[in-house]
């Protein structure tokens, strides 16, 4: 690369860059603002991606990795994604280890939730988007009670290695290893949501079905 060329090529990272705007971790539709104040509850957790590979240290290549979650019996939900791409970044909480993270917590209507499908996207140039969703609808239950919040565990994305027929390694998708850190997420969950509550009940996601299993893998202690 000449030397002209890498000066220009610098200037448009840098430009990019400036104009990358954070991404929250949890982004909701109207849809799912609170009916009252008085009789609703919260969502918290934590999410964020890592490599799967343990031979070398490629890391996740999507730029979002969502899961989309709704209110029992509604056709329009929330998502809780961390995203890394170009113009659009989860600012990470937690950056020591391999896998960056973000906490989360919103403010929803007493009742059932349940999460109904996963978001894994890269824009992978000139091959074109890549994009992996659930095949059958996910149907994980969480439970939100007035006054309380619900803390559904960490969601670290895992991107699934192989290799293409020369031998070059390349992702074919990812899924979730759900784990237990309310002990680390808590404060910062609370602190997002203004410390509305103290009340926390420990409800980490567990997946049934083979396809819920496929996406979400508990991670015992």
């Amino acid at each position: 690369m000449s030397k002209y060329i890498r000066n220009i090529f610098l200037l448009l990272l840098a430009a990019a860059t400036a104009g990358c705007t954070p991404a929250p971790s949890l982004q909701s539709t109207p849809q799912l603002r609170v009916a009252s104040a008085e009789t609703a509850g919260w969502v918290m957790g934590s999410i964020g991606a890592r490599s799967n590979n343990s031979l070398k240290d490629l890391g996740s290549p999507y730029n979002t990795h969502a899961v989309k979650f709704r209110k029992l019996g509604s056709s329009t939900g929330g998502e809780i994604a961390f995203r890394r791409g170009l113009f659009s970044r989860t600012a990470p909480d937690f950056t020591d280890g391999p896998a960056p993270s973000a906490v989360f917590c919103q403010q929803l209507d007493e009742g059932t939730y349940e999460i109904y499908d996963v978001l894994i996207y890269r824009n992978a140039g000139e091959t074109g988007d890549e994009t992996y969703t659930a095949k059958n609808p996910l149907s994980i239950k969480f439970e939100i009670k007035s006054g309380r919040a619900t803390y559904i565990g960490s969601l670290i994305a895992e991107a699934i290695w192989g290799k293409n027929f020369i031998g070059i390694p390349t992702a074919t998708g990812a899924y979730f290893v759900v784990s237990d850190q309310l002990v680390r997420d808590s404060p910062l969950a609370q602190a997002r949501c203004n410390n509305s509550t103290d009340k926390i009940t420990k409800a980490i996601i567990a997946p049934e079905s083979e396809g819920e299993k496929y996406f979400f893998r508990r991670l015992e202690h």
